[in-house]
């Protein structure tokens, strides 16, 4: 690309023979060509190369040049170097602005949290994306912009449900797992830095709008500065900051995503009238008899109510026939779409300001965002307000604060037994209708017999019907949430190449999740008619007071993060170059949380009934369960954990081809280890950097840039839940004689041992860049190794418990991280691809637990502890297909085919190793390839993803979940029927009764595997660049952009050939959307 250098010189009228006799003071600033934001370290040289120096905060420099000095050199990472012909006298100083490259991988500086790293002298495993990637695409929180656009970092999304009422629970893996402890709240999930302090707070709070980069650390040598918390990865997130000596700039982003209702007909299931022609089936059969005259009455079907009425003669055939006939025409899924799901739009605002001058910067953000979910009734939005200062205090000292302020609302309805919401198991009624032709709620069977609640209490109950609009319409979930972070830091410039640093941080997060049952609200109507007596003259007695009931939960978290920290920066000329960092870490935080019930409340008047007796037993009404105490929830909860981390940093280059790196860190807990050597963990890394490319046995202009890289080194887990020594829960229950009696368990029991989970990671990275930077890239390859692992360990049952958690199991993963970009055409058309791909698995290398039944290890997907299996193995039942006779499903016992399923399900007959193993329920391999054609203002990117060597278990016919459910797959239709059948299906025949353990058999049997290869049209974005608008000299607008984004495009190929998509569980896909937005800088 050809420079485009622009150069100030303004000069005064001096002597030109006084100016060339002696040295003369130079002065200048260096801005980004782009933005004309200044450059902070860019060199400077003369042509005669004496005393070269670099640009400070603000972009200035002060350079001695002498007559001989003809040329000026200025450099910076990224930046083509800028050449200027020096011309005097000088009177102000000289502006140049440099143009970014066409991209420099080893120009990148990736963020630590700790320091700030040139990649090109980088020993660990580090992937950056930078503002423009992130802000390619829409979504609410960082983690969801990253999906597809980095290696290495697999998103779950068989998890996502279509339901989902709050912000996205993103289930990510970073190089793989590093834990067993799936069972605990985040266990797996990378650990979250924000501005250089971990942040334990929701990832929904922070606004992607903010954010200037996100740095992700793989390795030993990248994340073990984080020591015993880094074992899952570090995501390292940046937030825009303002720079010294900066013009004032205002930008505002607004976008609208919008996202289609969710296909309820992509799940393949039974016509609603052979769902009919089944139950009158087993009302024939006297399926339905135990329940119509059980206590509770719980709820049959409208058919089945409507077969009652005929068999007891209350109507006659004609009549009951007609009105049966009536429901066959009808699908529940049209009244879902139109009135419980509705497209979803997600609106987001942003508008920042920010500048400086040479002795204080700011940056002021604001950002709003308004999110209508899919399902009605259900809504969220968020509030964020960030404020930075920084000030530079005399030369040497600088002082950074900011403010971070989030509120988010989440408001959603609740559901009751039945719900409305169409899931795995499709609805229970797929017949009725919500609402009537006018479009007024109907009630639908729910927990009792519709004909029991047409009679019960002859008008002196509480409406007991059930009508989900209603719900809908009176959401009774609200959750309020506000967080504040605070910090404040202090740099002081001990010397040119060292600086000392002290930094604060406190953080409060309040939660409320009021649910108000107001009497809109079935739940509450529902309470108050159990409770609820009625005397043989009628008078009504009510137990639980008439009004709403109140359920508050309230949470509380603070912390306190106090870091001490020296860096040394120090080049000696052009040959030695050493970097490191000292500090100590000292944080607490503490957690508090309550719950309880009022009854009678009134949100208007704030008025409640206190004299609520809860320790005596009350008559259910009409008998329908055993007396019972009134529901009582009363509970509190807190916890106190403390870490104590000392750690260091060191990294040495020479003649800038050589690097070698090393970290240490300490940590120390209140929760683990009784004796010192467990209390404090000492994690290391060791790396090194050879940068071949500047090897005289690589010749010139082969490669822009080649470096070899080798790290190794431990990191570590911890889990919060755990302690070394014996804890003790204390609660308070209702004794049968109406006492509240005291209570307590073991919670804990103590493990002197207790220590952190290690986790060693090997790893040897390749970065390149040939013909001018055209086409470059990295590669990794890396064995992480986990030691120490919690997982149960038999202990002799005399202490109380079988099973301990102990630090006793070990795992083995391997990989590769892959990424590629070409610059496959320059000039007014511009076109580049990246691609990322990555390949992991993972293996149980140790462990103490007992191999489970088959069944335990057949739901892919799941993690498979068991010493020696694939972490996340693909398993299945043996089939040996149906029998001839009579259409039933046959595995394998002892070498030979057998319907006996008792003894197949047995342990003892069938182990782990003589199950199917497909592969992998996960992907080994997966990635993205991503295009950019860019012509004048308009660009064009498209996004394909590809997830490959991989297996899913579809959706079959449940007998069990057909007759108890009505979920009927359709493979109904593909059934045994007759002798011969087997020759063309493998789904079983319908028998009566089923056969639970025929249906088990069936469900996890190798015939419903599908692979799940596929390559996806991810996403595609268009977008159109202003040109600035100016009035005269002044430019009114620097930056406009309008765009459009549509996602979850489609498939372009897919391993199975029953178009199903393998990422979802449920069957029913992420639905498409489509944004739309414009991005303004003033």
């Amino acid at each position: 690309m050809k420079l485009f250098i622009l150069t100030v010189l303004i000069c005064c009228t001096i002597s030109t023979s006084k100016v060339w006799g002696q040295t003369t003071k130079l002065t200048g600033r260096v801005v980004n060509d782009a933005d004309g934001k200044p450059l902070v370290g860019a060199l400077v040289r003369s042509s005669n190369g004496n005393s070269p120096t670099k640009t400070d905060e603000s972009g200035m420099f002060v350079l001695t040049i002498s007559p001989k000095d003809t040329v000026l050199y200025v450099s910076f990472l990224g930046y083509e170097t800028s050449e200027i012909n020096l011309r005097t006298p000088y009177a102000k100083p000289l502006t140049v602005m440099l143009q970014p490259g066409v991209r420099a991988l080893e120009e990148v500086i990736v963020s630590t949290g700790y320091e700030e790293i040139p990649l090109e002298r980088a020993t660990g495993s580090f992937e950056k994306i930078d503002n423009a990637l992130l802000n390619r695409s829409v979504g609410m929180d960082v983690l969801s912009r990253i999906e597809n656009i980095a290696s290495g970092v697999y998103f779950n999304n068989r998890k996502v449900d279509i339901n989902s009422v709050g912000p996205p629970d993103h289930d990510l893996y970073v190089r793989g797992i590093s834990t067993l402890r799936n069972a605990q709240v985040g266990a797996t999930a990378p650990l979250i830095v924000l501005d250089n302090f971990p942040y334990e707070g929701s990832i929904a709070n922070i606004n992607p709008n903010d954010i200037e980069s996100v740095t992700i650390l793989k390795d030993a040598a990248a994340s073990s500065i984080w020591g015993a918390k880094a074992g899952n990865g570090v995501v390292v997130i940046t937030t825009k900051k303002a720079d010294f000596s900066q013009p004032t700039r205002v930008s505002f982003n607004h976008s609208v995503n919008v996202t289609a209702k969710p296909d309820l007909y992509a799940r393949k299931v039974m016509e609603a009238s052979d769902i009919i022609d089944m139950e009158m089936f087993l009302f024939d059969k006297g399926f339905y008899n135990s329940n119509e005259t059980k206590r509770s009455k719980p709820a049959l079907s409208p058919i089945v109510e409507l077969l009652i009425q005929l068999r007891d003669g209350k109507m006659d055939t004609t009549n009951a026939y007609n009105a049966i006939d009536q429901y066959r025409a009808n699908d529940i899924r049209e009244d879902m779409l139109d009135y419980i799901y509705r497209q979803s739009v997600n609106r987001q605002y942003a508008l920042s300001m920010d500048g400086g001058n040479a002795y204080h910067r700011f940056r002021l953000f604001g950002g709003y965002d308004k999110m209508l979910n899919s399902q009605r009734g259900s809504e969220n939005d968020r509030i964020n307000v960030k404020l930075e200062n920084s000030f530079n205090i005399g030369t040497k000292l600088l002082l950074d604060s900011r403010i971070f302020w989030t509120q988010t609302r989440n408001t959603y309805a609740s559901l009751g037994t039945t719900g409305a919401n169409y899931g795995s198991n499709g609805y229970p009624y797929p017949y009725i209708r919500f609402a009537d032709d006018d479009g007024q709620p109907l009630p639908v069977p729910n927990d009792y017999r519709m004909g029991f609640l047409d009679t019960a209490g002859q008008g002196k109950l509480l409406d007991w019907q059930y009508r989900p609009l209603d719900e809908i319409r009176n959401p009774a979930n609200h959750v309020l949430t506000r967080e504040i972070l605070m910090n404040v830091g202090l740099t002081y410039k001990i010397a040119q190449w060292a600086n000392a640093e002290l930094k604060y941080q406190y953080g409060n997060e309040n939660g409320i999740h009021q649910n108000h049952g107001s009497l809109e609200n079935y739940a509450t109507r529902d309470l108050i008619n159990r409770y609820t007596q009625i005397d043989a003259n009628g008078v009504v007695s009510y137990a639980v007071p008439l009004g709403g009931i109140l359920r508050l939960t309230n949470t509380a978290a603070s912390s306190h993060r106090l870091r001490g920290q020296a860096n040394i920066n120090k080049d000696w000329t052009d040959r030695h170059r050493l970097r490191g960092l000292l500090g100590m870490d000292v944080q607490q935080r503490k957690t508090t949380s309550n719950a309880y019930d009022t009854y009678g409340y009134d949100d208007e008047y704030l008025t409640f009934v206190t004299n609520i007796d809860h320790n005596t037993r009350y008559p259910i009404y009409a008998n329908l369960a055993a007396a019972s105490f009134i529901p009582n929830t009363r509970a509190f909860a807190g916890s106190v954990n403390r870490f104590v981390s000392v750690y260091g940093n060191l990294a040495y280059t020479f003649l800038d081809k050589y690097t070698i790196t090393g970290s240490a860190r300490k940590d120390a807990s209140n929760l683990f280890g009784v004796s010192t050597n467990n209390k404090w963990t000492p994690l290391w890394s060791l790396g090194v950097n050879w940068n071949l490319a500047k090897e005289s046995f690589i010749p010139d202009g082969w490669f822009d840039r080649l470096n070899i890289r080798f790290s190794t080194g431990y990191s570590g887990n911890v889990d919060n839940s755990m302690s070394a020594l014996t804890t003790i829960s204390y609660t308070t229950v209702n004794s049968v004689w109406g006492i509240d009696w005291p209570a307590a368990q073991i919670a804990n029991l103590p493990n002197r041992e207790l220590r952190w989970e290690k986790v060693s990671t090997h790893n040897l990275g390749l970065d390149f860049s040939i013909w001018n930077r055209r086409v470059s890239g990295s590669i990794d390859l890396y064995k992480k190794n986990t030691f120490d692992l919690l997982s149960p360990f038999p202990v002799d049952p005399s202490t109380g418990r079988s099973l301990l958690i102990m630090n006793v199991a070990r795992t083995e993963s391997r990989g590769l991280d892959l990424q590629l970009h070409t610059q496959n055409t320059v000039g007014k058309l511009k076109w580049s691809t990246d691609l990322v791909f990555a390949y992991n698995n993972n293996w149980i290398r140790e462990t103490f637990e007992d191999e489970l039944n088959p069944v335990s290890y057949t739901n892919l997907g799941s993690l498979i502890v068991y010493k020696g299996a694939m972490a996340y193995g693909a398993y299945s039942y043996q089939w040996a297909g149906l029998n001839p006779e009579n259409g039933q499903p046959m595995g394998y016992l002892n070498g030979e085919a057998s319907a006996d399923y008792r003894q197949i399900a047995s342990r003892e007959n069938t182990r782990l190793t003589d199950l199917v193993l497909h592969g992998s329920a996960r992907p080994l391999y997966f990635g993205s390839l991503r295009n950019t054609v860019t012509f004048r203002n308009v660009s064009i990117s498209f996004n394909l993803t590809g997830k490959f060597s991989y297996y899913f278990r579809r959706e079959g016919l449940d007998y069990g979940s057909l007759i108890e459910l009505n979920n009927g797959h359709a493979d109904y239709y593909r059934r045994w029927q007759h002798p011969g059948d087997e020759l063309h299906t493998n789904v079983p025949a319908f028998v009566y009764p089923t056969d639970s353990r025929a249906n088990s058999f069936y469900r996890n049997s190798e015939v419903l595997v599908e692979r799940g290869d596929h390559i996806r049209l991810q996403d595609i974005r268009i977008a159109y660049r202003l040109d600035p608008v100016r009035a005269g000299q002044t430019v009114l607008l620097k930056n406009a952009e309008v765009f459009l984004f549509g996602n979850n495009v489609g498939f372009v190929w897919r391993a199975n050939r029953l178009g199903l998509d393998p990422d979802v569980a449920d069957g029913i896909p992420l639905p498409r959307s489509i944004a739309a937005g414009i991005n303004l800088s003033f």
